[in-house]
């Protein structure tokens, strides 16, 4: 079993969260510099990780944030403006938390550049900016007396020590803490690892309520918080008086009690954190346990599948002599699978996140590029709710990386050149994304000078890939780019223009059972489509034989199944047959994988989807549909060519799944080396 996420831990990942908030909330400010809700959203998620940085042990993250949070503080009097200026340094500032909450194996070592962003966020600071009042003038500052009740949840020392969340609260003013002891149980029914003690506090503070709320965030699930604002700020006589008051901790209290023992919620006071909100409903899950999940129910359908199997076995009457008992099992047997195919669904639903997650980093990346090429680019997400495995998400973000490179450094000319040409100053980059027939469609679009297809067709030529009169439609021109090495740009930038990358992006995609496919007008636009499964945990695919070797065929790449008929079966490895009047290779695949087999005419044909044309692959025996749940091939074949995967079957029998564009590449050159390249 994993173990639970340390204090530490959980504070690394509520920070990422944090930081990827500051991002957008700065983008969003650049663009709307007088919106005072993202100013205080920004200053809030800057004080937050200031505040449980301290309370963590992050003390370096904490005395950075604080200079931010300063800065900060006087954008929101109005005292600094927003300016480009304003948000690079925060920008920074945000990107040097995140290297300082590494953990120490990862971090590199301080190049000074701390000390340099410190002194650029001070230097911000208006010349009359005064040092924040010492606490013996309080009374005189605007202050606010408060009175909080604490009820921690029983089990709280788990997430932090009360004591640290107590030491905050008196970093923010005069305080005075008080301990209620009366649901401390008899010595045998306590339990040393839970929490029996309430706190009264009476706070005073020049601190808002939000900051006070802070203190509290780690802890809000299952306590009770209460803080009430007094009529006035008190002095410490008045404050000790007050806590006289407070029920000392031999008597009960007047907080009723819930069956559980655990302090019911009052109905007054600020214990709006405690409101139910969609937030207290999710539970944070290490994604090692989701993926033991899917390979469980991945075991699951495996299980069924061979059930289903044995109930559906015909032929000598030795094999049916248990008909009668099938026959009782055959309606527990449909409803299990019934449920297991919902339990798969939910299980796989577990998995998907919304592309936003994804999408949303791209901003940054759009603004830093163009201002480095000195180009003005609108970034345009649409689709952000659309849903994909978090697997995918994770191995989309390179490929995306580069084609956004693409269009800003090729793609998009310079404002004075688009306005020359007729267009707005400002590019465009769109990203979007769809459902379309149980795949997602991710398009990348620029409204730049598109690609050329006679620059490309010349290139090619150039460097003897094709004929100078070789007979190429367009989209046969714009796959030559996909070529390892292939780039018409003469100039190499630090941006893009090396011949390296394309080639890439086509192989990542591909290994995650997609394709790339360009559309382009040149002078007007250019768009690359990837299209991609929803999930790679668990596939739809037709099971084949090719001699006593098992294939899964994904149905997403099969065109159509037909038979070849006598007379044009091939002898080995490719050959050309007509279909409905079409060339159409064929492809043996006991010749590719060196099966023995005998495939007996008419031979079973399957039609496949190739990057520019179809393909037809011969196999002995369809056996038909088949939930191939994906396994691994581990480290020593992960570079089997053509094959992506393993499954087992419901015979228990294991099937390879066939890598369809790597196969068609292994075959091409198994035609051109005479059948030696299979590895």
């Amino acid at each position: 079993m994993n173990a639970p996420l340390s204090p530490a831990e959980m504070y690394r990942h509520e920070a990422d969260e944090l930081l990827n908030d500051i991002e957008d909330a700065l983008l969003d400010l650049e663009q709307a510099p007088g919106d005072t809700a993202c100013i205080n959203r920004l200053f809030r998620a800057v004080h937050t990780i200031k505040g449980s940085g301290a309370m963590f042990g992050f003390d370096r993250v904490a005395d950075f944030a604080h200079h931010v949070e300063t800065v900060l503080g006087h954008v929101r009097e109005g005292r600094i403006g927003v300016s480009t200026r304003l948000i690079d340094l925060i920008l920074a500032a945000r990107d040097r938390i995140r290297a300082m909450l590494r953990p120490a194996s990862d971090r590199l070592p301080d190049d000074g550049g701390t000390e340099r962003l410190i002194a650029a966020f001070d230097a911000l600071l208006p010349v009359s900016a005064d040092k924040p009042p010492p606490a013996d003038v309080f009374a005189d500052s605007g202050e606010t007396t408060w009175r909080i009740r604490f009820c921690p949840a029983a089990d709280v020392a788990e997430l932090v020590d009360p004591a640290l969340i107590l030491n905050e609260l008196r970093k923010l003013g005069r305080c005075v803490i008080t301990a209620c002891l009366n649901r401390v149980p008899p010595l045998l029914q306590l339990n040393p690892f839970h929490c029996y003690i309430d706190w009264e506090i009476i706070l005073t503070t020049a601190a808002e309520l939000n900051a006070i709320r802070d203190v509290f965030i780690f802890v809000e699930t299952g306590s009770r918080i209460d803080i009430e604002p007094m009529s006035a700020p008190l002095s410490p006589e008045k404050e000790r008086r007050i806590v006289s008051d407070i029920p000392d901790s031999g008597r009960p209290t007047d907080v009723p009690e819930t069956e559980s023992g655990a302090a019911a919620p009052a109905p007054s006071g600020d214990s709006a954190r405690q409101t139910p909100s969609a937030a207290s409903g999710m539970v944070r899950i290490p994604s090692e346990k989701l993926d033991r999940l899917i390979d469980l129910v991945g075991e699951l359908v495996i299980t069924q599948s061979h059930l289903s199997r044995i109930l559906a076995t015909e032929g000598e009457p030795e094999k049916r002599k248990g008909f009668a008992l099938a026959a009782a099992l055959a309606t527990p047997v449909e409803s299990l699978s019934q449920l297991t195919d919902d339990l798969k669904n939910c299980a796989l639903d577990m998995r998907m996140v919304p592309i936003s997650t994804l999408f949303g980093k791209f901003r940054r990346l759009v603004r830093d590029l163009a201002g480095q090429l000195g180009k003005e680019v609108a970034l345009i997400t649409e689709g952000e709710k659309t849903t994909l495995d978090k697997s995918l998400i994770e191995h989309l973000g390179d490929p995306l990386v580069h084609l956004i490179r693409n269009s800003i450094s090729h793609g998009i000319r310079r404002p004075d050149e688009r306005e020359r040409s007729g267009k707005p100053r400002q590019g465009t980059i769109r990203l979007g994304a769809d459902h379309r027939g149980g795949r997602i469609i991710v398009t990348i679009e620029d409204d730049g000078v598109g690609m050329d297809p006679e620059a490309i067709r010349a290139k090619a030529s150039e460097r003897g890939i094709i004929a100078p009169d070789a007979p190429l439609s367009d989209p046969e021109i714009y796959a030559l780019i996909f070529r390892p090495g292939f780039s018409t740009t003469r100039q190499v930038s630090q941006i893009s223009g090396r011949g390296v990358g394309m080639d890439v992006v086509k192989r990542k995609i591909e290994s995650l059972g997609g394709t790339v496919r360009i559309e382009n007008r040149k002078g007007e636009y250019l768009r690359v489509i990837l299209n991609l499964p929803l999930t790679l945990a668990i596939i739809e695919g037709l099971l084949v034989r090719v001699g006593d070797t098992q294939f899964v065929i994904p149905l997403a790449h099969i065109a159509e199944c037909a038979e070849l008929p006598p007379g044009q079966m091939p002898e080995g490895g490719i050959t050309i047959t007509r279909m409905r009047g079409k060339p159409l290779p064929v492809i043996r695949l006991d010749a590719l994988f060196h099966i023995p087999s005998r495939i007996s005419e008419p031979g079973n044909l399957i039609v496949v989807r190739g990057e520019s044309f179809p393909a037809g692959l011969m196999v002995d025996e369809l056996r038909g549909h088949i939930q191939a749940v994906v396994k691994s091939l581990g480290k020593y074949f992960q570079s089997a060519d053509g094959i992506s995967g393993a499954t087992i079957t419901g015979e228990g029998r294991v099937a390879l799944i066939l890598d369809i564009p790597g196969m068609l590449r292994l075959a091409q050159r198994q035609k051109m080396t005479g059948g030696n390249s299979a590895h």
